[in-house]
């Protein structure tokens, strides 16, 4: 394999890495919730904790699945303007402007 094939299998890998997240990530970012810890609060605790944050006397925290998505998009751009210059990383990120507005086009219809 080629030095060039090599760089475009790469280019191409991290493109489909922050495309496939950034859209991922507005799509089931809030539907989907992850729980991130979950513990038994004290008796004294509950009685000022608001049930928005506990289910009985189990305290959870939970995020939107998107947020775990996220960081990857940061990454991936974050490489592609390190290994393939600037310009590169704007097209990417134009590709993903465009293609979640496509899919809410496809959504609304």
């Amino acid at each position: 394999m080629s030095h060039s094939h090599q760089r475009d299998v790469l280019f191409l890998s991290l493109s489909g890495i922050f495309l496939t997240a950034l859209v991922l990530g507005n799509v089931i970012g809030t539907t989907k919730f992850v729980t991130i810890f979950s513990f038994s609060l004290p008796e004294w605790v509950q009685s000022f904790t608001p049930s928005l944050v506990r289910d009985g006397s189990l305290y959870t925290m939970s995020v939107p699945a998107g947020v775990i998505a996220y960081p990857f998009t940061f990454l991936a751009t974050d490489l592609i303007s390190e290994l393939f210059g600037r310009k590169k990383a704007q097209l990417v990120v134009w590709v993903g402007f465009f293609m979640n507005f496509f899919m809410l086009l496809l959504m609304k219809i």
